[in-house]
């Protein structure tokens, strides 16, 4: 089963989580990574803008909401 460049039916043998050189990544891979981390970006930032908006009018629960989605995109792009 290989998507994007990837044989993810490797993920269950113990070879490949004990594996010291695992070799390097597919250009698809990347390219799909580094679009994750600039959408994560972009929430990240949107859904702060949100928050401190509504938070201005006293819409504390759509806050808290807003406020999850940017804690949410911050574990994203900090796990790299």
């Amino acid at each position: 089963m290989t998507f994007l460049g990837v044989d993810w039916g490797k993920l269950s043998t113990i070879n490949f989580w004990i594996e010291t050189n695992p070799g390097s990544l597919s250009t698809g891979f990347e390219r799909f990574f580094l679009v994750v981390l600039i959408v994560s970006y972009l929430l990240f930032g949107l859904s702060k803008l949100m928050q401190k908006k509504l938070s201005s009018t006293k819409s504390y629960i759509k806050a808290k909401f807003w406020q999850k989605v940017s804690t949410f995109c911050l574990s994203i792009f900090k796990s790299k």
